[in-house]
């Protein structure tokens, strides 16, 4: 599509938007957002306050949090036209961000224009990049996705040629889990809580999720104070040092919290490091 809500670049290169709202929340990384930031280098951000920076991905330098479509030096504002535009609806949206017939630095304004567009898709946060014609300019563009850190990424294209009449799909796992912890450095005795969130990337409700946290010797569960959010009914279970959550809903899209307080022994010896081990099953 080259339709939409029209992005203005002023004649300054490498300057990245101010926010734009997708209308739904997309989990990128384990994190959910509800706008983000375009650079007229071919790329998306879903982090505020970047930079244009490193080509290659993954890297901590700049821009991080980023989804690369045709990264590279363009001139948006030399010619073509860079829309956004939201099709569909709850829970199907799609967010479409286009470049149509770009510029690139190291041609003129006629010649080697680029054509492709990004999809962010409601629900399943699947991510697509349609290449109609990405030119080759004689230097490096890259393509593909980096987390918020610069630490993890997938790089799908880094090299001089072209890409075209292609797409290319990015699928995340179907289920994520992030764990946290609120004290770090408990001391013994102390009572510290370790949040289990469990994400859903599928399109239907589930209740075959399986959530396994296992303590080392020296940290006592509360048994008494595990609670789930949404609040609903679970199955819980403790053998030894193993919790197993299971049998509770999970929609699609949906995030469920387990939060698990446990007690620091006060036999254990200042210094000793304790480890939570927790997994997921479905």
């Amino acid at each position: 599509t080259d339709t939409g809500t029209l992005i203005s670049f002023d004649s300054v290169e490498h300057q990245i938007t101010g926010t734009i709202p997708i209308n739904f929340s997309f989990n990128f990384y384990g994190e959910d957002y509800a706008e983000l930031y375009v650079g007229m280098d071919g790329f998306l951000t879903f982090l505020s306050g970047q930079a244009a920076g490193e080509l290659k991905v993954p890297s901590v330098s700049g821009p991080n949090g980023l989804i690369a479509g045709w990264w590279e030096s363009l001139y948006p504002y030399k010619g073509g036209a860079v829309h956004y535009k939201v099709e569909s609806s709850s829970p199907d949206r799609r967010f479409i961000l286009q470049f149509t017939d770009v510029p690139q630095a190291r041609v003129g304004s006629d010649t080697n224009p680029v054509t492709f567009q990004i999809k962010l898709f409601e629900t399943s946060n699947i991510i697509e990049v349609h290449y109609k014609n990405a030119a080759a300019d004689g230097g490096y563009h890259s393509a593909g996705i980096e987390n918020q850190t610069g630490d993890q990424g997938l790089q799908y294209y880094y090299a001089r040629g072209a890409l075209a009449d292609r797409a290319v799909r990015y699928v995340p796992r179907p289920l994520l889990l992030n764990k946290a912890v609120n004290v770090t450095t408990p001391r013994v005795g102390e009572r510290i809580t370790y949040t289990l969130r469990v994400h859903s990337n599928l399109t239907t409700a589930t209740t075959d999720t399986v959530i396994s946290d296992t303590l080392d010797a020296g940290l006592i569960f509360a048994t008494d104070a595990i609670t789930i959010t949404p609040a609903q009914s679970f199955d819980l279970s403790i053998v030894g040092q193993t919790l197993v959550a299971s049998n509770f809903s999970l929609l699609a899209g949906q995030k469920v919290t387990l939060t698990v307080p446990v007690t620091v022994d006060v036999t254990v010896p200042p210094g000793t490091h304790l480890v939570n081990t927790c997994l997921l099953y479905k």
